[in-house]
């Protein structure tokens, strides 16, 4: 029985969300990539697609699950809802030791000064693949360079909805003291009061 390198990507699930400008490494989508059980597969290249404005972020980065080094960072988008590209990966790319599963994601570092609106990327089916077939990402077999056929369905990340800034709520904590408690003459450093504050959309100072 003759057998061939395959690959086979399965998209993991993300919550949308809001991004506040100047956040760094905001999670937009998150893949599986098993590979066949006849030989190891080198992931070589991902051809993602922005939707939204450009500006909004920037340094499109590949991660492998587990890895301090990514893939391929400080990639732009070719213009608003242009494509992201990761070619020229670290190593050539990521060989997956056969029947090994390997989860990659891609991250994006929001702007200083955002237009409001949301930001996506996704992975696509080209139109004229047969269905199932994943061309915007490419593998070989690592032992001879030959292209390795991509299973898989077209991937839309999570979307991100852009904010210039965070938010903080303050409201009284319920261990604050009453209007009927009773301080015995004398005491000091009694806590007569709390406040609780809920920061959303980023990290606040007070």
């Amino acid at each position: 029985t003759v057998t061939t390198a395959g690959l086979t990507i399965s998209q993991k699930a993300l919550s949308n969300g809001n991004a506040v400008a100047r956040t760094t490494g905001v999670k937009m989508l998150e893949f599986t990539a098993k590979a066949g059980n006849s030989s190891d597969v080198k992931l070589t290249e991902v051809d993602a697609k922005l939707t939204g404005l450009k500006s909004n972020a920037a340094n499109y980065t590949l991660w492998v699950e587990g890895n301090t080094t990514p893939l391929k960072s400080g990639v732009s988008a070719s213009g608003d809802n242009g494509t992201v590209t990761f070619s020229g990966l670290t190593n050539g790319g990521l060989t997956i030791t056969k029947g090994d599963t390997k989860t990659l994601y891609i991250t994006a570092d929001i702007s200083s000064s955002v237009t409001p609106g949301t930001l996506q990327v996704s992975v696509l089916d080209t139109i004229i693949t047969p269905t199932g077939v994943l061309e915007n990402i490419k593998a070989e077999d690592p032992s001879n360079g030959n292209n390795v056929e991509v299973s898989g369905s077209a991937m839309t990340g999570r979307l991100v909805t852009l904010v210039d800034h965070g938010t903080v709520k303050f409201t009284v904590d319920s261990s604050s003291m009453t209007a009927d408690h009773i301080i015995m003459s004398g005491a000091s450093d009694v806590e007569a009061f709390k406040i609780k504050a809920d920061a959303s959309d980023g990290n606040i100072t007070v």
